[in-house]
């Protein structure tokens, strides 16, 4: 527990925020989602993942769920160990949300007009924070000088 509390006092709050994500979906949410869901709310046919926007649901959410699982524990994992790759993922993780945001409200979403509004400022809350992930990635002066 030491290294997650270090990990949240050496990065800025945007990374320390997904770090939390991933570790909450990993150790909390998925455990649920995948082993207790199914035994509270009437087995497979009420699963439900959502990827990059699109529903699958019945087996076909049920099927994805480990690949869901693996994405979030490969980026606590990647974060707890400060990988590299781990801020690259992230970004293009929080990138994926954004887009999946869009293609859920033209899918699904009988918002209306506000829910438009809605969706663009969401967007743009989850660009800018793929933008600064990106900006304290560790090795951001090595990749700049790459480039």
């Amino acid at each position: 527990m030491s290294s997650v509390i270090d990990f949240l006092r050496r990065h800025p709050k945007s990374v320390s925020g997904v770090y939390l994500f991933a570790f909450f979906m990993t150790f909390v949410y998925m455990p649920y989602d995948v082993l207790l869901k199914p035994l509270l709310r009437g087995g497979v046919a009420s699963a439900e993942e959502v990827w990059l926007g699109y529903m699958l649901t019945g087996w076909a959410a049920k099927l994805t769920e480990p690949l869901h699982w693996a994405i979030y524990a490969g980026l606590a994992y990647g974060f707890t160990r400060e990988r590299p790759w781990a801020w690259t993922f992230a970004a293009l993780y929080t990138l994926q949300v954004a887009v999946g945001s869009v293609i859920w409200v033209v899918l699904y979403a009988s918002y209306g007009p506000f829910g438009y509004v809605m969706t663009v400022v969401v967007v743009g809350l989850f660009v800018a924070l793929a933008a600064q992930v990106c900006r304290a990635h560790p090795h951001r002066s090595r990749l700049a000088d790459l480039a």
